[in-house]
């Protein structure tokens, strides 16, 4: 697997907990 970005990483691990935050709404 092709390690990306640490930038795009956080931006998706930041999506991915914000989607997990409004489905628990």
């Amino acid at each position: 697997m092709v390690q990306i970005q640490e930038p795009a990483s956080t931006v998706i691990k930041l999506v991915i907990f914000h989607e997990t935050v409004a489905s628990q709404k």
